[in-house]
């Protein structure tokens, strides 16, 4: 992560980092001394990598799926090139 920074304004907690990456264990948060399991919601911009630090202290994980390149929902993409049937469009690709 680099080096890091908890911010905090009107309820709301941020982690600063230097180091682009993503959010892999709640660790990132108490090592500077923010403990995630006492929060209503805790929200990381990361695509899976933070699901197995992540998900044993949660209640629920929700995915987002904001407009950019990097999309959750692999059947949105607009291949141009694909032709060939692939999951998740299809459930059983292999099954013609």
């Amino acid at each position: 992560m680099g080096a890091a920074a908890w911010v905090s304004a009107e309820g709301l907690d941020l982690v600063l980092i230097s180091q682009r990456t993503q959010a892999f264990h709640p660790e990132g948060m108490s090592k500077i001394g923010l403990d995630p399991t006492t929060r209503k919601i805790v929200i990381v911009k990361s695509t899976q990598h933070f699901h197995a630090g992540f998900a044993p202290i949660a209640k629920a994980v929700l995915y987002a799926a904001p407009p950019g390149t990097l999309q959750p929902t692999f059947e949105s993409i607009p291949y141009t090139k694909l032709t060939r049937p692939y999951w998740p469009r299809v459930d059983d690709p292999f099954r013609a």
